[in-house]
């Protein structure tokens, strides 16, 4: 399958395209990452310029290396993230492979990538990926919709229950009463 028509059948017809590619290598799913990736990171830095011109001009090497680190970092994460998560459907009873998982994962980015460096469009495009991690788990590992689903917002609601108490507790009225005065202390100082 072209490049092109994967991004389109990824983002258009999300089911067929996940029964379809299960055959993939990795090398293919591999490449299709990194060009996105490298995309995204091309159009946050060109953003970054427009949005945000204040920002200290880095010469070609700089920004260079600085894309080279980001490319690397972000690599190196879609490989954690596929470790972590190939065991967390494992936990599910998901049949697939730690392939499967890495297909998802690249896959389902498609989204953010492309669109996830444009003001407020990334909002959405962080919404779609979450579908279509949904719909690639249950397409390539074998397992329900809602059970797909379950595996992704589980640990969104756990998340969630952290900071909020970690709110909780910053607010309390002992914490609150002693922020208020390193507050009232430091503008005492610049005064």
């Amino acid at each position: 399958m072209e490049f092109l028509t994967k991004i389109r059948q990824v983002l258009m017809h999300p089911s067929k395209f996940f029964e379809y590619i299960k055959k993939e290598s990795f090398q293919n799913t591999f490449f299709y990452f990194l060009v996105l990736a490298l995309f995204s990171i091309l159009m946050i830095r060109i953003t970054s310029r427009i949005f945000h011109p204040w920002t200290k001009d880095f010469g070609l090497f700089e920004s260079i290396s600085g894309m080279g680190f980001l490319l690397f970092f972000i690599i190196f994460w879609i490989f954690v993230l596929t470790g972590i998560l190939f065991v967390w459907i494992f936990v599910w009873r998901g049949k697939g492979s730690l392939l499967d998982t890495f297909k998802i994962l690249v896959y389902s980015k498609t989204p953010v990538f492309l669109f996830g460096w444009i003001p407020y469009v990334g909002f959405l495009a962080n919404i779609y990926t979450f579908v279509l991690l949904i719909i690639a788990t249950s397409k390539l590992h074998k397992i329900s919709v809602f059970k797909s689903a379950l595996i992704y917002i589980i640990p969104l609601i756990i998340f969630a229950l952290i900071i909020l108490i970690a709110f909780i507790i910053l607010l309390s009225n002992h914490t609150l009463s002693s922020l208020l005065a390193i507050i009232q202390n430091t503008i005492t100082i610049y005064r």
